[in-house]
């Protein structure tokens, strides 16, 4: 038998549920518009510690995922980390890789990951959109930060020249900011070679990717 607090629980999540589906389907006769945020106002926000909150426990679940891609399909290898805020990707990678590299456009944001470089670590302040790598990686991810481009397919694109033979993009969007389309557009543009959704309790839920730079299907 339920009980009132698993059904208030039940209705929340299929209140959700609902209200995403909706948001989908009006979605597609929307046209895209990303979410445009300038770097003083990145570097305010971290200054202000705004953005501690992703380091939470219900925030887990999605860097555990892309650390396990890793681990289990390019071990030992370089990593790429788009829009790296603080480097709490980094944390969950500290062992896996060979060279990581960490780019984002918010200064303030490196402060606080720089203190953990070392030979094989490296943090810079960067325009993902134009930034071209010092060397060849193996794995190239956008942790939440794909939405934030005007021309996201293009941006994901513009690496494929810096991976190495069957390089991999990883790419995690979350799905309460994520337009549909943006989904839809890197199918048709790149091999995916796997995925998963993830859900937390508290509603939250992401879907991560994994694509390959092998094959025609890259523009």
């Amino acid at each position: 038998m339920m009980t009132v607090s698993r059904w208030i629980d039940e209705l929340k999540r299929q209140t959700i549920q609902a209200d995403r589906w909706v948001r989908q389907r009006l979605e597609q006769f929307q046209p895209y518009r990303h979410y445009a945020v300038q770097p003083e106002t990145w570097n305010s926000q971290y200054r202000g510690l705004e953005w501690d909150w992703l380091n939470d426990l219900d925030e887990l679940s999605r860097y555990a995922m892309i650390a396990g891609y890793i681990r289990r399909l390019k071990p030992g290898g370089s990593v790429l980390d788009v829009g790296c805020g603080v480097g709490l990707l980094q944390q969950q990678l500290a062992g896996i890789y060979k060279r990581y590299l960490g780019i984002d456009i918010s200064v303030e944001s490196l402060k606080m990951a720089r203190p953990r470089q070392d030979s094989s670590t490296h943090f810079l302040v960067a325009d993902a959109a134009t930034f071209v790598p010092p060397y060849a990686v193996d794995t190239v991810v956008f942790n939440e930060c794909l939405y934030y481009f005007e021309h996201p397919f293009e941006v994901v694109a513009h690496y494929r020249s810096f991976l190495k033979r069957q390089g991999l993009v990883i790419i995690s969007m979350y799905h309460e900011t994520t337009p549909t389309r943006i989904w839809t557009g890197l199918s048709q543009r790149f091999r995916l070679v796997d995925g998963i959704r993830l859900e937390h309790l508290t509603g939250k839920d992401w879907t991560v990717k994994v694509f390959t730079a092998t094959g025609d299907n890259f523009v």
